[in-house]
């Protein structure tokens, strides 16, 4: 209720929602694992990989296919399943852009 009265804050459900939408879904990796936040502010955690959207559902079939072949890197994987996730889905669109981050060991 502050975030409303104080923020200005409307809710997109319900005028009962504490908070309003987002109106987007984030997927956040590092380091310390992988974390998706949801439209309402929503976290959680992902043991090896996640995906979603309409193209979701193929995406994550793609990746559960490819993830113990050590061949690939998860640049490949991540790519392999936006790529199959497009050959499906009308809403998921291609050429994919991806950028690599070497993590830090330490």
């Amino acid at each position: 209720m502050v975030l409303k009265q104080d923020y200005y804050l409307v809710p997109g459900h319900g005028e009962d929602d504490a908070i309003e939408s987002s109106r987007m879904d984030v997927l956040i990796a590092n380091a310390r694992g992988i974390f998706g936040v949801a439209a309402h502010r929503t976290v959680q955690e992902f043991s090896k990989f996640y995906a979603f959207g309409s193209g979701g559902d193929v995406a994550l079939g793609a990746m559960y296919a490819m993830y113990d072949d050590p061949k690939r890197s998860a640049e490949d994987i991540a790519r392999a399943a936006i790529v199959g996730a497009a050959e499906f889905d009308d809403s998921t669109g291609v050429p994919v852009t991806s950028h690599a981050v070497k993590l830090r060991r330490g």
